[in-house]
């Protein structure tokens, strides 16, 4: 049931969205993280028991991959890239796919949340 949910959610945001809407949207997550970090980063010490320090470096951290990743959504272009057969022409399109799935390590799940950030630009 989560996959068909996650699926339909793929297809309104990779069909609905393009690549310049998908960055705003990602550069609104930045805002939001920079925002709340004093709150998020308590949640963070509540569900893991990191100290407030630890998790606030967490939150700057994952704010940083927003930061880049919304900015780096709007350069999905396809490349030219030199054939190893002569006459022939391989070019390399950056699309969203599909859904993923992660197991992450406990002590880090929220970086590691936000890392996955580029399979949604």
């Amino acid at each position: 049931m989560a996959v068909l949910a996650a699926r339909e959610a793929f297809e309104k945001w990779s069909s609905g969205t393009t690549p310049k809407e998908r960055g705003a949207i990602l550069r609104k997550w930045f805002d939001i993280f920079v925002e709340k970090e004093g709150e998020l980063a308590k949640l963070l010490t509540l569900e893991q028991g990191k100290p407030l320090a630890e998790a606030r470096g967490e939150i700057k951290y994952s704010a940083g991959f927003l930061d880049w990743y919304s900015g780096e959504a709007r350069r999905i272009y396809g490349q030219v890239v030199t054939p190893s057969v002569l006459n022939r022409e391989h070019i390399h399109i950056r699309e969203p796919i599909g859904v993923a799935a992660f197991i992450t390590p406990v002590s880090i799940r929220f970086i590691c949340c936000v890392i996955s950030v580029p399979f949604l630009s």
